[in-house]
């Protein structure tokens, strides 16, 4: 998981801070922000400037840093297998990502619990969440 980070916090994950982007707080504690939230039922504040905290994650709507798309597209064209865990590939542009995969031969490994489009192309798929097939996955010795 990414983290906590304050509303107003510019990211690459969070273009459109709530005010003028200028708090840099942030945390990895999400465990002690939510064991707050579940005692006194209030949304956590960043403990710097009292705006409301969010997942340091893009959420729907946000626009997306167009050189981390790039970069993304680039490994896939350089990759010798995508592995793709726990997504519903619906959302753009990050779909796109198993198509160029599959023009260009490159094998593909889905875990997944829902259906996607790409389900009966993928070379391999694995239907289940990703937290029990990744703990699987630590779990094996090689």
């Amino acid at each position: 998981m990414r983290g906590a980070i304050c509303s107003d916090h510019k990211t690459v994950f969070n273009q459109l801070p709530i005010n003028d982007g200028q708090c840099d707080y942030q945390t990895s504690n999400l465990d002690k922000i939510l064991d707050e939230f579940k005692l006194s039922k209030k949304l956590p504040k960043c403990p710097k400037c009292n705006r409301l905290m969010r997942l340091n994650t893009t959420m729907f709507g946000q626009p997306i840093d167009l050189s981390l798309i790039t970069s993304a597209r680039q490994a896939v064209t350089q990759a010798d297998l995508l592995i793709i865990i726990g997504t519903s590939l619906i959302v753009e542009p990050a779909n796109d990502l198993p198509w160029i995969a599959m023009r260009q031969g490159t094998p593909i490994v889905m875990i997944n619990l829902d259906n996607t489009e790409y389900d009966e192309y993928v070379n391999g798929l694995f239907k289940e969440s990703a937290g029990d097939f990744v703990q699987k996955v630590e779990l094996t010795e090689f």
